[in-house]
């Protein structure tokens, strides 16, 4: 049974006194007793729009509470032994025109042996379970979009080498992609063939690459509107086109860049064509020391507490579909907010350009999940709970365990990715 309405915030927020506030049999969560059986759950919802913006992330979703403990106790009444919570999930969005909204999920009981009721003078007892945040970067455009499309020996994109992390993000709006390698270097990317190496927030190096990181990871990337990323080193060349390039091109590039890298393709009749591909400025070390620890998920915990106690040491990106979402030391992606995992396979490095791919991306290792790591085969699943696992289709194998719902992509019987969700 669902229970929805909706109220815009440009009206005064509902508020409930003590006198005013129905009290009906409404148990907290931690309430002793027996659901009954064979009835569906009861779903509360609440949908505030807030505009204009007139209220903050606290207010609103005390009052998303506030009014769907009224409604619960409201909707108690109808039960003769009671109702209790199962579940209090909010998700908010900073966003004008975007909603934020939560949902109380109720079980009607049969009986109980101890309870505590939900009334407004017990509202700070109701703990959120599942918190959702619309962190897509609020601040940032609709798309991210680079207009300053100018390469120099001592600039890239519109940013100086010596500018601020801080600067540069306001002028991008957000990067694709941010590594913390340690207390002293990061690493940020736009797009996936754009790189900016920051030491102690500076910014000191830039590399451009058309083979700049593994393609798996390049295609989980959100994709920047770049016009055509021009090269100057005297004359003007294309990067995204591929500039061909004569003898007296590649001398005045040796001259101008630190690196470049150029393609060289042969043909019977018109001899060698060199094609510019990448290029460097600023300071690469080959050294940046000792690595901070990326930490892994071991499923054992609560995902939205392991998120808050770490995502300061994680990798954060914003994929294809410009949701945000953080990655392990081992091919973890955590979907922000929610209590999704996906476990990816791991990525090839030969290709990659990167300069300091060693100090970052060879660092993440295969994901495990309990007793699982990928290349496991599915007969591996079967002695975790041979009774969970369902064959989907030839690639695809479903698993439940622990209480996370999983579906396994495997390749002649070995597992390699997967998708988990919370139940």
């Amino acid at each position: 049974m669902r229970y929805l309405s909706i109220l815009l915030l440009f009206l005064p927020f509902v508020t409930y006194s003590k006198t005013m506030f129905p009290e009906g049999n409404l148990f907290l969560k931690e309430s002793k007793c027996t659901p009954k059986e064979n009835q569906n759950d009861i779903v509360l919802e609440q949908f505030y729009l807030n505009i204009p913006k007139l209220y903050n992330e606290q207010a609103i979703i005390e009052n998303l509470k506030s009014t769907l403990v009224y409604k619960g106790n409201k909707v108690a009444k109808n039960y003769e032994q009671g109702i209790r919570v199962k579940s209090f999930e909010v998700k908010y969005s900073p966003k004008q025109m975007f909603p934020s909204s939560a949902s109380l999920t109720l079980e009607e009981v049969e009986s109980c042996t101890s309870t505590a009721l939900l009334t407004q003078a017990t509202i700070d007892k109701l703990i959120v379970t599942s918190s959702n945040r619309d962190e897509i970067f609020p601040e940032a455009p609709e798309f991210l979009t680079v207009t300053d499309n100018l390469i120099t020996k001592d600039s890239a994109l519109g940013s100086k080498l010596g500018s601020s992390y801080s600067e540069m993000q306001q002028r991008y709006g957000r990067f694709t992609l941010h590594i913390p390698i340690n207390e002293t270097y990061s690493l940020t990317l736009l797009g996936s063939k754009h790189a900016f190496l920051f030491k102690n927030d500076t910014f000191i190096g830039y590399q451009y690459s058309n083979n700049l990181i593994p393609t798996s990871l390049g295609n989980m990337l959100e994709f920047v509107g770049t016009p055509d990323a021009m090269v100057n080193s005297g004359a003007t060349y294309s990067l995204s086109n591929f500039a061909r390039l004569t003898e007296k091109d590649i001398k005045d590039l040796e001259s101008t860049f630190k690196g470049f890298d150029f393609t060289k393709l042969s043909y019977s009749n018109s001899g060698n064509t060199h094609l510019l591909d990448g290029l460097t400025i600023g300071d690469w070390p080959k050294e940046l020391g000792e690595p901070s620890n990326n930490p892994c998920y071991r499923f054992d915990s609560d995902l939205g507490e392991f998120i808050k106690n770490n995502k300061s040491k994680m990798t954060k990106l914003v994929d294809k579909n410009r949701k945000a979402s953080y990655l392990t030391g081992c091919m973890q992606q955590l979907s922000l907010g929610s209590y999704e995992v996906n476990l990816l396979e791991q990525w090839t490095l030969s290709r990659a350009k990167l300069l300091v791919k060693d100090s970052t991306l060879a660092l993440f290792t295969p994901w495990t999940f309990f007793k699982i790591k990928e290349g496991d085969s599915l007969h591996s699943l079967r002695l975790l709970n041979r009774n969970a696992v369902e064959v989907i289709d030839g690639e695809t194998t479903g698993f439940t365990y622990k209480g996370w719902k999983a579906e396994f992509l495997t390749y002649e019987d070995a597992i390699y990715s997967g998708n988990l969700i919370k139940q």
